[in-house]
């Protein structure tokens, strides 16, 4: 996370306070990390709340928490889900997401996504270590990356969907963008949450 909060160009000093309270928003206990927050932080501001002490339900709880400002919700939002195992999915990873990964450099990133277009997804370990081998990465670099990734596919879908009101404005139509999180699976079709995009 402070990878990708400093591939972002957030302030170090700030990536570290917004990771540290993160973790303190999700953990269960009162003791609060370096630079992180719990309740008593939370219940001296002007509009006082406590600590969820649970995982996040949507991104824009986010915003809750110690360090994020709307600027930054709004800069790392896209980059961010509530949704599956914590690990990134590289036949799905974007260059940005990529890059975040300790490890993965711009030139790694590109051979990658190089490789995904050319040749279609990874399927087992054995293509992932093999990728990353002809990139240079090997032995224990090659572990150190392989914790942060998963090539298991969610049952979480994300659709961007743009729509035009029935209303005519001055005969244009009005358009609406959203961004749609829908649980697909043999046992649910469901929307999760819907937002403006």
């Amino acid at each position: 996370f402070l990878e990708f909060l400093d591939s972002k160009e957030i302030k170090p000093t700030d990536a570290e306070t917004i990771t540290d309270s993160v973790i303190d928003w999700k953990d269960e206990d009162d003791l609060h990390h370096i630079n992180g927050a719990e309740t008593p932080y939370y219940q001296d501001l002007s509009e006082p709340y406590e600590a969820k002490n649970a995982s996040f339900d949507s991104i824009e709880e986010l915003m809750l928490v110690k360090g994020v400002t709307p600027l930054i919700f709004e800069d790392i939002r896209d980059g961010i889900t509530v949704f599956g195992t914590g690990q990134i999915n590289i036949n799905f990873a974007s260059h940005e997401i990529l890059v975040s990964i300790p490890g993965i450099d711009d030139n790694a990133a590109d051979e990658i996504l190089n490789h995904i277009e050319k040749d279609g997804p990874i399927h087992n370990d054995e293509e992932l270590r093999a990728l990353f081998f002809s990139i240079g990465i090997a032995g224990g670099a090659f572990e150190d990356i392989k914790k942060y990734l998963t090539l298991s596919v969610q049952n979480f879908v994300t659709i961007r969907s743009v729509c035009s009101s029935s209303i005519d404005v001055a005969d244009d139509a009005v358009k609406h963008q959203y961004k749609i999180i829908a649980e697909i699976s043999p046992q649910a079709k469901r929307i999760l949450a819907v937002y403006p995009d």
